[in-house]
């Protein structure tokens, strides 16, 4: 098995991070699963290696609040969706119910 480095596992998630500011979803999700997987990979490889992973704390923290941005970006990108639909809806609501006067 290839062995990883932290630095593909960076540019891995550098990716995922693009991605999502370019609003392309179905290649964020792709890419954050190729992400997970080479993170698992990575700490099972580490662990062999080391008898542990305590060596890695401060680089998983760093990887767990990029995780946290991720979503934190996301979740926006949601409510200004939800926002839009909700305003197309209330013009196509304004639309029908002119067209329905008389």
């Amino acid at each position: 098995m290839t062995e990883i480095s932290l630095d593909t596992l960076l540019a891995q998630t550098d990716a995922v991070a693009a991605a999502i500011a370019s609003g392309d979803w179905e290649s964020a999700t792709v890419q954050e699963l190729e992400r997970r997987q080479l993170l698992q990979r990575y700490l099972e490889q580490e662990s062999r290696r080391h008898g542990g992973l305590e060596h890695l704390r401060e680089a998983l923290t760093q990887l767990h609040a990029r995780g946290n941005q991720f979503v934190g970006e996301v979740h926006h990108h949601r409510r200004r969706i939800i926002r839009d639909a909700c305003t197309l809806r209330k013009g196509r609501d304004a639309v029908r119910e002119y067209d329905a006067i008389p």
